[in-house]
């Protein structure tokens, strides 16, 4: 299973089932703030941190898996 941004695209010729679950904004920081007691979208809570504005995510993956080993 991969659940994630461009699933539905990668896996295409798969020709998986596929579901996407969404909610208004509002909604999906409450659930997030309610379940884990953290605060949507600090910084903190993560590991690694990377702004995909000005990065072709291509580019960037050999160096993320770089990381990992």
């Amino acid at each position: 299973m991969i659940v994630g941004r461009c699933a539905d695209y990668y896996l295409r010729e798969r020709k998986p089932f596929r579901i996407f679950v969404y909610a208004d904004m509002a909604s999906r920081v409450r659930y997030y703030n309610d379940t884990t007691g953290q605060t949507w979208g600090d910084k903190r809570c993560y590991d690694l941190c990377v702004n995909k504005a000005d990065l072709e995510i291509k580019a960037l993956v050999p160096h993320l898996a770089a990381m990992l080993r």
